[in-house]
């Protein structure tokens, strides 16, 4: 109910934004691929899975599961995750790279907003 739109499931149902002008908040997953690998690879993988997110029979199990396909190319795809890390990461510390916060004992932890906040992904990792 956070996202743009109403969920096709509860139609009746107003998003967030219907009350607060502007709100928009997504889960989102995507594929990434190590630095380097070649263009017709990651068009390759795109296509398979951008193929298999628009099948009717995948499309209908992720809607039994409450979940709508966003389907990119690989660079809307990167913007969108810029726009989101910048959305929602810390912007305390605009220059620092992302780095994993590693699960466990000795894993890395965010340190947004005076440690309440633990992002998987830390801009102001120390």
């Amino acid at each position: 109910m956070a996202g743009k739109t109403r969920f096709a499931g509860l139609p009746d149902v107003p998003t967030v934004s219907d009350v607060v002008p502007g709100f928009e908040a997504s889960a989102w997953q995507g594929v990434g691929v190590p630095r380097g690998t070649p263009n017709e690879i990651i068009e390759r993988l795109n296509r398979e899975i951008n193929d298999g997110l628009v099948n009717p029979v995948i499309k209908a199990r992720l809607a039994d599961a409450a979940t709508t396909p966003m389907v990119f190319t690989p660079a809307e795809f990167g913007a969108y995750m810029a726009a989101e890390t910048e959305k929602w990461g810390c912007r305390g510390a605009p220059d620092r790279r992302l780095r994993p916060r590693l699960p466990g004992p000795g894993g890395r932890r965010g340190t947004c907003n005076g440690g309440r906040y633990r992002p998987p992904f830390a801009r102001c990792d120390k």
